[in-house]
């Protein structure tokens, strides 16, 4: 993907923003525009509240569930079990879903501990059933907090005058039935301009991922999550 925009192939690209970040510098991009929730999609820690999960070190032993082919949440996994002094051996074991959905009834039916969650989803469930609220529970200390899991950008050669008429026009999209029937069939609240500052929290947690990796390696002392 990376090598067709640099051969011109291509001038818009939409993916996952923790992907980018790993295969484009932000001078290789341009802002753009794509499908947004109307609430922050935040990637929430959710544990059981019997689980005694309070602190990072506490996940140590614990049944996760992650969500599926995510890599969000997969290095921010590996951060937040480095950033506590634990490796993954040391938990009892680590299964991935295909839904947030599942994520939360994996948790609810006692199939796991702690789970890493976006937050509409877990809100959505809540609001479906109030014991999940009542059984499960957020460590909000631990939360990613990312707006735009999902992220369209142009490439940086893309002259500024197209880039523009091209994004509004596509955000015109939801002024008519058939427009907003297609945000409907991809589930997203509307079409907006997208920024390559928005990758920055992405390109943040990949750093400190690679920085405690490389601590983890014995180049130097872990940090605690205290």
């Amino acid at each position: 993907l990376r090598r067709d925009m640099q051969a011109g192939k291509i001038n818009y690209v939409v993916g996952t923003a923790m992907g980018l970040v790993q295969h484009f510098t932000d001078e290789e991009l341009a802002d753009g525009f794509g499908g947004a929730k109307l609430t922050p999609d935040h990637l929430l820690v959710v544990v059981r509240r019997d689980a005694g999960i309070n602190k990072l070190h506490d996940l140590a032993g614990s049944r996760i569930q992650l969500l599926d082919r995510d890599e969000l949440s997969e290095i921010y996994l590996e951060t937040l079990l480095m950033q506590g002094g634990i490796t993954e051996r040391q938990l009892k074991s680590v299964h991935k879903q295909r839904s947030a959905g599942s994520l939360v009834l994996k948790l609810f039916f006692d199939q796991g501990d702690a789970a890493l969650i976006t937050r509409n989803a877990f809100e959505v469930a809540v609001a479906l059933n109030p014991q999940i609220g009542a059984r499960l529970k957020v460590l909000d200390a631990y939360t990613f907090k990312g707006r735009v899991p999902t992220i369209g950008l142009f490439s940086a050669k893309l002259s500024p005058e197209h880039r523009e008429a091209i994004t509004s026009a596509a955000l015109k999209l939801d002024k008519s039935a058939r427009g907003r029937q297609v945000l409907e069939i991809y589930q997203t609240d509307a079409l907006v301009r997208n920024s390559v500052a928005e990758l920055r929290p992405y390109r943040e947690l990949l750093a400190t991922h690679d920085m405690l990796k490389g601590m983890s390696a014995g180049k130097g002392p872990k940090p605690s999550d205290d």
